[in-house]
């Protein structure tokens, strides 16, 4: 079924709450141990100092849904590690309360759950998520041993990923709702581009490893699709967009709907559909264009308009955590 406009009733698939802003890891090339094809690197400079999203603005994420997209897939991910929130399950468990017929999905690097997975993970789904998504980025020894004690999890189905699902065309990124599965990622540097989810990314350009010499003519889905909400309440256009570059509103200020059907996103829209990538943060992008594009309402060329508004940078934020060098 063709994805309806904005301004035709239509409604996000996802929304990706980020929890946290900062990651734990500590094992990585990249800064203070960062993986260093994150594009945390270009906004903070280690783990610490994070930044937790409010029982307010988790209230404002939540009550909106309800009134706007009450079945949209929930993607519990984005620039950090949502386990180091310390009222993750408790906002996992509301989420499931005011929205019964989501799909809810968390992402994790499983710091917070090492060595307790099974006792931790199991009070994760009886909270009500659907999904969990454990990445094993670590040295092998450490890798090796999350990796056995999240295959041995009872209680759920337990999927390896390339093992069980890559070579099938299933992926986690899809609703999942009323099941309980615990999918394990391998170290993504390690399988980069063996899947078409799995793929290292320039982030919009925050991943200092990786860069484009000029923007790209492809399409892109993902503003068609997706509302992405940082841990401060921001939205920015898109889920590469790690440096706040092309913000559309804020969720502590305005709705969903309203972010959905903003000018800019419009805009941004118009110029994805005719395989513009020639602006704001999409110039530096080289996300694939995401499946299913054919069911993506029509767009027509930009106006003049619709040009202007995409240009310059939208509240271009300051390193959240940037030691001086």
């Amino acid at each position: 079924m063709r994805q309806l406009r904005a301004d035709e009733g239509g409604r996000p698939w996802v929304i990706q709450p980020e929890l946290v802003t900062g990651c734990s890891m500590r094992f990585g090339s990249g800064s203070g141990g960062l993986c260093h094809f994150c594009g945390l690197n270009a906004i903070r400079s280690g783990p610490g100092n994070y930044e937790y999203m409010s029982d307010g603005t988790v209230e404002k994420i939540v009550e909106q849904m309800v009134d706007f997209c009450p079945t949209a897939r929930v993607e519990f991910a984005m620039r950090g590690e949502p386990l180091i929130h310390p009222k993750a399950r408790d906002i996992v468990a509301h989420f499931r309360d005011r929205l019964p017929k989501a799909s809810l999905m968390l992402t994790t690097n499983g710091d917070v759950l090492r060595g307790h997975l099974q006792e931790r993970v199991t009070q994760l789904f009886d909270a009500g998520l659907n999904l969990l998504l454990l990445d094993t980025y670590y040295p092998k020894e450490r890798r090796d041993a999350l990796r056995e004690e999240a295959l041995a999890f009872v209680g759920a189905e337990v999927v390896d990923f390339f093992r069980d699902w890559a070579g099938r065309g299933r992926s986690p990124y899809s609703n999942q709702r009323g099941k309980k599965i615990l999918c394990v990622m391998d170290d993504l540097s390690v399988h980069d581009g063996e899947h078409g989810s799995r793929l290292v990314k320039t982030h919009a350009g925050a991943n200092p490893t990786s860069q484009i010499p000029e923007s790209l003519r492809r399409t892109c889905s993902r503003p068609f699709r997706e509302l992405v909400i940082h841990s401060d309440g921001s939205v920015p256009l898109c889920c590469d967009d790690w440096r706040q570059e092309f913000v559309i509103g804020n969720v502590c200020e305005m709705t969903l709907r309203e972010i959905w059907r903003h000018p800019r996103m419009e805009a941004a829209r118009a110029r994805l559909y005719q395989a513009d990538r020639a602006f704001g943060i999409c110039a530096s992008c080289d996300a694939p264009s995401a499946p299913r594009f054919g069911l993506l309402p029509v767009y027509s060329s930009p106006t003049n308009e619709q040009v202007m508004l995409t240009e310059g940078t939208f509240r271009k934020k300051l390193p959240l955590w940037k030691e001086k060098s």
